[in-house]
Order: structure tokens, then C-alpha cells, then sequence
């Protein structure tokens, strides 16, 4: 029972991994209390109705928000090094804009 146990979650994770995107961070850009980062990859289907089609590469970070600073400096982390990042939204967009607030910030392992 185990055994079945640990094949079916093993499973599972990996299904949740496949999902995940990769991007690049290719341009960071700071506007009012407001950090607008682009990336390499598109999304390709968000669930955010807010978000505009021309902005499926922006990502925003709201700087007076708790945990703004702290995801602004991982996201510079990954854009001066060039590392890839697994990006979640808060399924949100900025207040006076049409990009998707970020909530969490992953660093892709260089083993995948």
C-alpha cells in the first residue's frame, strides 16, 4: 500500500512540475512604486482577465506591498545573472495598469 501510495504522488509531482513555465528575465524597469520586469516566454494562456494580449511577457511587482522589495531583489538576482525562474501570479493586475501582480518567484534548478 506503500508502494501505490508513493507511485501515485510521485506521479503527481510530476505532473505539477511538466506545468510549470521557465522564463528569462530580459528587461527590469522601475515606474512610481512599481517594478515592471519582462520576460523570455510568453504565457500562453492566463487566468487573469485583466491582463492585456500586447503584455503576455510583463510581470509587475508592487514596491509598498509586503514582500515587494524582497521579490524585486530576487528578480534582480535572476536578471544580472541570466538565471531561468518559474514565475506565479496573484491572478491580480497593477491598479492603474493591465500586467499581472507577481506573488512568487522560483529559481530553476541548472540540473533541468
Amino acid at each position: 500500500m506503500k508502494k501505490l501510495m508513493f507511485i501515485a504522488s510521485f506521479i503527481t509531482s510530476l505532473s505539477c512540475f511538466g506545468n510549470e513555465v521557465t522564463y528569462f528575465i530580459t528587461n527590469v524597469q522601475i515606474k512610481n512604486n512599481a517594478v515592471i520586469l519582462k520576460t523570455h516566454a510568453n504565457r500562453s494562456n492566463p487566468n487573469v482577465e485583466c491582463i492585456n494580449a500586447q503584455r503576455l511577457d510583463s510581470w509587475a511587482i508592487d514596491l509598498t506591498s509586503q514582500g515587494g522589495a524582497n521579490l524585486f531583489s530576487l528578480i534582480l538576482g535572476a536578471f544580472e545573472s541570466n538565471r531561468p525562474v518559474i514565475l506565479k501570479g496573484k491572478n491580480t493586475c497593477l491598479p492603474e495598469g493591465d500586467i499581472e501582480l507577481l506573488d512568487k518567484v522560483k529559481f530553476k534548478s541548472k540540473l533541468n
